[in-house]
Parts: structure tokens; C-alpha cells; sequence
């Protein structure tokens, strides 16, 4: 039974959503452990709020706080293709570390 609803039809993105879940896999496979050298791709999304620098090396602890203090996509692609290999792969859900 449905006591309240608001707007339950709405189509709405799942970015925070996913965002939590990139987190938590992340979280699960290397803590907070390691660093990030970061790529071109991985600068080409938005919100950047690091923002991150082809060729850099980012510790995970600080690029898992930007994912979840600031809600960077940058760090959030960052830190998947480390945990996986590629983006492609960690939105497939193949994780290897």
C-alpha cells in the first residue's frame, strides 16, 4: 500500500546512486590503498571538481573523497578503471584487484 508518493512516474538519473555503488566496490576490492595514474579519458567527464591532470598519480583515499564529497564523475571513472582494468569492464562488472 502507498501511503505517499511524488512524482511516481518520473523518469529520474541514477548519478548519486551509481556513484555510491562505484564507491562501495571500489571500497570492497582495494579499501582506501593505492594510487591512480590517471588517463586523458578519464578527464573528459563532468563534474570535475579535483579537477585531475593526465599522467598524474592520485592516491585512491583522495579520489574516493571526491567522489563522495564532491561527486566527481572524473574520480568515479578514475578510480573504476583501476579497480578494473578499463571503465568498459567496470561497468560490465569485471573487477580484478
Amino acid at each position: 500500500e502507498v501511503l505517499y508518493a511524488r512524482n511516481p512516474d518520473k523518469h529520474l538519473l541514477p548519478a548519486s546512486t551509481t556513484k555510491l555503488m562505484t564507491a562501495l566496490i571500489v571500497y570492497e576490492k582495494v579499501g582506501f590503498k593505492g594510487d591512480v595514474t590517471i588517463v586523458n579519458a578519464d578527464t573528459k567527464v563532468e563534474p570535475s571538481s579535483v579537477p585531475l591532470i593526465p599522467d598524474e598519480t592520485v592516491s585512491v583515499n583522495k579520489l574516493f573523497h571526491a567522489l563522495l564529497i564532491e561527486s566527481a564523475n572524473d574520480s568515479a571513472c578514475a578510480l573504476g578503471r583501476y579497480v578494473a582494468g578499463s571503465t568498459d569492464a567496470f561497468v560490465r562488472g569485471r573487477t580484478f584487484r
